[in-house]
């Protein structure tokens, strides 16, 4: 995808338009190895595939980085002479943009709750409290980026070996698209990009007839909302993928 777009998940930062076409080498890739080398693959979902990795019948999959440490030392310990490792997904060309990073989401607290100072209690004691959080890195349960955790942290050594499972110096927190800030109002008649994407990686939608007809539903979306007044266009002319 070229900078100059500036775009995340379709959704044009520059032009305040979806266009999904720069996915299309890569979604003919992906169809290509699906189809070629692990046919019946899209039907494992994230455990079973994770035992199956665990247990060395599965040579390699794509997941959030936070996650799998903790994965293989508790849930599915890898079987005997197995080992596993991580690093980043191939890109096309020599283009290299930062690695998509986001944070914890926030907890809320019920407005009508009648008990504000002991959950503010709780939620202080375990979820600010540095010797927890620690623990947690340790643990290999979560990804840290509080200095006052990493700083005292005795490094696991699925992180030392992996250092492109930890927050690095190129991640960068992408601004929200239409389509992820407003949700509720953002919707596609017939299959969103997720969708169109997998059925696509199945062989069962051509890459560039579907990925056509989903730019066209998705600006369709957007400039019926942008009218109703729904949000003004969301353009962010500072924002490159770098």
């Amino acid at each position: 995808m070229k900078e100059e777009q500036a775009s995340v998940l379709g959704y044009d930062f520059g032009t305040g338009t979806y266009d999904f076409t720069p996915y299309i080498p890569y979604l003919e890739a992906w169809a290509a190895m699906i189809q070629n080398g692990f046919p019946g693959s899209e039907s494992l979902d994230i455990d079973p595939l994770r035992s199956q990795f665990a247990a060395g019948k599965i040579g390699m999959y794509m997941s959030y980085t936070h996650a799998e440490p903790g994965v293989y030392v508790n849930q599915f310990p890898m079987a005997e002479g197995q080992e596993w490792g991580c690093t980043y997904l191939p890109i096309e060309g020599d283009a290299h943009y930062g690695q998509y990073f986001t944070g914890t989401p926030g907890f809320l607290f019920n407005k009508d709750s009648k008990n504000f100072d002991a959950a503010w209690k709780a939620y202080t004691a375990v979820f600010l409290n540095v010797d927890n959080l620690r623990e947690h890195f340790e643990q290999g349960f979560g990804i840290s980026s509080i200095p006052a955790v990493i700083e005292s942290a005795a490094m696991g050594e699925d992180y030392v070996n992996n250092p492109a499972l930890l927050k690095a110096d190129d991640d960068i927190m992408y601004p929200k698209t239409p389509e992820e800030a407003y949700a509720q109002d953002f919707i596609v008649e017939g299959l969103d990009m997720y969708n169109t994407f997998g059925a696509i990686i199945a062989g069962q939608l051509d890459a560039e007839k579907g990925i056509a007809d989903l730019t066209k539903r998705y600006n369709e979306v957007n400039e019926r909302l942008i009218s109703q007044g729904v949000y003004e266009r969301i353009i962010n002319p500072d924002f490159a993928r770098n």
